[in-house]
């Protein structure tokens, strides 16, 4: 065709992806071209701040989910007459079944600044796996008479 030129086509259906390599792969001198970069750019970055918001949010709330546990935990022992050293025993036990190392350990990485948040690598049991306000316990965890 001549410069200059103009032809009419028919209109085509894009899916969103394909929108997607044709802007990154088109002339950026172009005003469209230009336009669906940065348009991507923009919405990708939007994106990526939603999902940092979801997950610092989810964080949150394991953070308090552990907090809560962790007081019912200790009203109970503290009911059942354990004593602060039992406590910690128990504590121990948990932290070593959790995390795979003792609170001892756990300390030092804290001190040293190398502790993750904790809370957020912690499966806590969905709402339908209670029965009767009593969680679902393993076949093969130990009774807590044997911590």
């Amino acid at each position: 065709m001549p410069k200059g030129a103009e032809k009419e086509i028919n209109d085509i259906l894009l899916t969103r992806y394909a929108c997607y390599l044709i802007g990154q792969n088109g002339d950026s001198r172009k005003e469209e071209v230009s336009f669906a970069q940065n348009d991507f750019a923009v919405q990708t970055r939007r994106a990526e701040l939603v999902e940092k918001r979801l997950l610092e949010y989810e964080s949150v709330k394991a953070r308090e989910k552990l907090s809560q546990t962790e007081k019912q935990l200790s009203g109970i022992l503290y009911e059942r007459g354990v004593d602060g050293q039992g406590f910690a025993l128990i504590r121990s036990k948990g932290d070593q079944a959790l995390f795979r190392l003792s609170t001892v350990l756990l300390k030092k990485k804290e001190i040293a600044g190398l502790k993750p948040h904790l809370a957020k690598h912690i499966n806590f049991p969905k709402d339908n796996e209670y029965t009767n306000g009593r969680e679902r316990t393993n076949s093969r965890a130990k009774p807590a008479s044997k911590l």
